[in-house]
C-alpha cells in the first residue's frame, strides 16, 4: 500500500543520504518481506549495513542463506553469517546458531551447542533464545 511505500523509501534516504545502518536493515527487512524479486533488494539493503557495521546483518543475510531467499540456499554459508553476528554480539545471529544445531540443520545435531548459544542470545535479551534455552533444559518428554 501507499503508506508502507512511504516508509520504505524513508528508510531507504536514511540508509542512503544519512548512512543509518539501522535504516538500511529496516529496508532490508520491508524488502525481505515482500518477497519474490525483493530478495536481492533485501540483500543489497543488508549488505549496506554491514558496511556501515550494524551487527544484525550478518544475522539478515545469513537468514537469506539459510532460506534460500534470493539466493541458493545454503547452510555452511548461513552458518558462516550467523558465527560472524554471533562474535558482533547480535542476540538473533545466537538463536539462528542454537536453531542450527538443534534441529541439525548443515550441522550434527548437537543440542549441548544448541543450549550454549540459547544461553548467550538469552543473555543478549532475545525472548525467542530464552524460549529455546528453557526448551533444551527440560527433561525428555516436557518440551
Amino acid at each position: 500500500d501507499n503508506r508502507d511505500e512511504q516508509i520504505l523509501q524513508a528508510h531507504i534516504r536514511q540508509c542512503d543520504d544519512g548512512k543509518v545502518a539501522e535504516e538500511c536493515i529496516a529496508a532490508g527487512s520491508m524488502y525481505e518481506l515482500r518477497g519474490g524479486d525483493n530478495y536481492s533488494n533485501a540483500l543489497r539493503f543488508y549488505q549496506k549495513g554491514l558496511a556501515l557495521q550494524a551487527p544484525q546483518a550478518y544475522q539478515a543475510i545469513g537468514h537469506l542463506y539459510e532460506n534460500g531467499y534470493g539466493v541458493t540456499q545454503s547452510y555452511p554459508e548461513a552458518l558462516k553469517w550467523y558465527q560472524q553476528g554471533a562474535g558482533a554480539g547480535d542476540g538473533n545471529a545466537l538463536l539462528y546458531l542454537a536453531n542450527m544445531y538443534r534441529f541439525g540443520h548443515g550441522v550434527d545435531k548437537n543440542s549441548r551447542k544448541a543450549l550454549q548459544y540459547a544461553r548467550q542470545g538469552c543473555k543478549k535479551g532475545n525472548i525467542l533464545a530464552c524460549a529455546t534455552q528453557k526448551q533444551l533444559r527440560a527433561p525428555a518428554g516436557k518440551k
